[in-house]
């Protein structure tokens, strides 16, 4: 429908009121303001004579409507409405007959004239209303009503610390997800995150967000079902349900590093992403957004920035449990096109729960075999409940297998260190190769393969190769010998020039641990390799174009990815970046770190989820 400006000012003054008018119209109230702001019509009611003005429009031709006092104005509590339209709408509510439409222009006033004019209006206004102009705005200013948890805690919890919810008490796991304000939900996603929590004794937290938000704004379920309070959920752990960070932001993370004081924090926004901090010590910290409920049509405007937040929309929530001491454990769920998710248990919908029987792969954080952390090998492998176990992948994926730390070129400007190595016996090249062929072998579960992904500590090897001088590396003369021969012989001329075969695989070929090879397979530089159209090929150390590698670079590929390389987990819209599987304190890395251990999990529907594995455990 096209209104003109003498139309609409026809209607405004036929109509009793903007509400009853905009829903005859079948628009909401914001655009009818927004619509008569934009042929510039305002309400400019008039008490014992004297104009009394609200001004909202830009000094463009505005209308006046005149009205009559209400007879009954006492009866009206002013100190109970919402903002100054309510008060203009109170006064508009009088038979028709006690008004009168005319126009004039604005541009006639000087802006001094304007301005006192607006003050005297004002101060007229809140005289006959009885209340200060200081109240008259506070009322304007007010958009939605505060709201009070008595079930906070009332005791100091500490400097940077939040309150805690005593409803809480007693459980040891929350599901955490947020709803959008004004916008449909996904009820059978939400009712299966009610089935996860009612079959695991787990407490569901829905927290809002706020997107275009008025005083007639709902949420698609009963306020009493949505948390509204910042709250500390264990000692090292805290939500912000009351930070509000639009929807449609790009990054949700951005200058928020600082609330965390070494804490994980988790905020409330649609897109799942997650972001490990630098900390000092063993105590890891990390920020994550709680996924939505909300369904995305409909839920963003037609724009650029509208567009790509519904692209990165994510109908998602957290399983966050509570373990010994002050550790816990966060993980992920995503729904499904079934408005179904998996968990490490099974897979949940609204009505019902199939128990777990095999994941297509386990994308282990960077192996680094040889300081390799046990406590990782016994969580993924050994426990009587590991990951191997429990979750029975058809695949592991292992990024940086072979550390080379026998010979890396990190220590070719480092005597010491080198001379050490070479007086402990640690710097042999083939004992590494050795080591990691004893690790395959030592780790392998009938029916599943390894998948070796091309990454730079492999790479490694054949830069040793390449750069090694014989004469001076004598304890590694024979393998440099053999190796290069190797190459050599398998060299093939192709149309950019050489093709060199993969060295690291070329030495298991021609070795006593060839039986290796029957459940494992090499990914290449150059060649996609996909699982539930995933692309796990790509270690991380290098981007688009021959530029460095990052998880947000990588993340606007044209694909799903899951990445290693800086053993610090992370989720940056389609790429999930997992952790390392190695001791967290190397030779290379000092200072505040950000390393965690942390692999992804690949279900059988296509979705990941992230799991940190804290102090050698990977749930509670």
């Amino acid at each position: 429908m096209e209104f003109t400006k003498e139309s609409l000012t026809k209607l405004i003054k036929e109509s009793s009121n903007l509400e009853e008018l905009a829903s005859n119209l079948g628009i909401s109230r914001r655009s009818l303001l927004r619509l008569r702001e934009k042929h510039g019509i305002i309400h400019i009611p008039c008490i014992g004579g004297n104009k009394v003005g609200y001004k909202r429009s830009k000094n463009q031709k505005t209308t006046e409507v005149t009205f009559a006092v209400p007879s009954n104005i006492e009866e009206y509590n002013v100190t109970n409405l919402g903002d100054i339209n309510t008060v203009l709408d109170l006064l508009i509510d009088q038979p028709q007959e006690e008004y009168k439409v005319g126009l004039f222009d604005l541009s006639n006033f000087s802006s001094e004239e304007e301005k006192l004019q607006e003050e005297n209006d004002l101060k007229a206004l809140c005289k006959q209303l009885g209340i200060s102009i200081k109240e008259l705005k506070k009322l304007q200013e007010t958009e939605v009503e505060e709201r009070v948890n008595p079930n906070l805690n009332t005791e100091y919890e500490g400097r940077f610390k939040e309150k805690s919810d005593i409803t809480h008490k007693g459980y040891t796991k929350f599901v955490i997800t947020s709803i959008q304000n004004d916008t449909q939900i996904d009820t059978q996603f939400y009712n299966a995150l009610e089935n996860y929590c009612e079959l695991n004794k787990a407490k569901l937290l829905v927290v809002p967000v706020y997107y275009f938000e008025n005083k007639f704004s709902k949420f698609a379920i009963d306020d009493s079902e949505i948390f509204f309070d910042n709250i500390q959920l264990t000692d090292n752990l805290k939500l912000y349900a009351n930070l509000k960070i639009s929807p449609t932001i790009t990054d949700p993370f951005a200058g928020i590093d600082s609330l965390s004081k070494g804490d994980t924090i988790i905020v409330p926004h649609p897109q799942l992403a997650m972001r490990t901090l630098a900390t000092l010590g063993d105590r890891k910290a990390q920020m994550w957004t709680t996924g939505s409920i909300t369904l995305k049509d409909r839920a963003y405007k037609n724009t650029k920035t509208g567009i790509k937040a519904k692209f990165n929309h994510s109908n998602s929530a957290l399983i966050v449990e509570l373990s010994d001491g002050d550790s816990f454990h966060v993980r992920n769920l995503n729904c499904d096109e079934n408005s179904g998710f998996f968990d490490i248990s099974g897979y949940y919908t609204e009505d019902s729960f199939e128990p777990l029987t095999e994941v297509e792969a386990i994308y282990l954080g960077d192996t680094h075999v040889g300081v390799v952390d046990p406590n990782v090998v016994n969580a993924t492998w050994r426990d009587k409940d590991s990951m191997a176990k429990l979750l029975k992948p058809k695949a592991f994926i292992h990024g940086d297998i072979l550390d080379s730390s026998a010979q890396s070129h990190h220590d070719s400007h480092d005597y010491v260190l080198r001379a050490a190595k070479a007086q402990l016996g640690l710097n042999n090249v083939e004992d590494e190769l050795i080591g990691v062929a004893t690790f395959l072998r030592s780790s392998y579960i009938p029916g599943t393969k390894n998948i070796i992904v091309s990454s730079n500590h492999i790479d490694h090897f054949y830069k040793w190769m390449t750069t090694c001088d014989p004469k001076i590396d004598v304890n590694n003369a024979k393998l440099y010998h053999k190796m290069n021969y190797l190459m050599l012989e398998g060299a093939e001329s192709c149309q950019i020039g050489v093709n060199l075969p993969n060295a690291f695989k070329l030495y298991y070929e021609n070795s006593p641990y060839k039986d290796i090879l029957e459940h494992c397979e090499f990914t290449s530089r150059t060649e996609g390799y996909r699982i539930m159209d995933i692309e796990v090929s790509m270690h991380g150390d290098k981007g688009a174009n021959g530029s460095r590698g990052s998880a947000k670079g990588i993340s606007g590929l044209s694909m799903k990815t899951i990445i290693g390389h800086s053993h610090t987990p992370r989720i940056e819209k389609g790429c999930f970046q997992v952790g390392t599987s190695s001791y967290l304190n190397l030779s290379y890395n000092s200072g505040p770190s950000s390393w965690m251990q942390a692999h992804c999990i690949i279900y059988s529907n296509g979705k990941r989820q992230m799991i940190n594995i804290i102090n050698g455990k990977w749930k509670a």
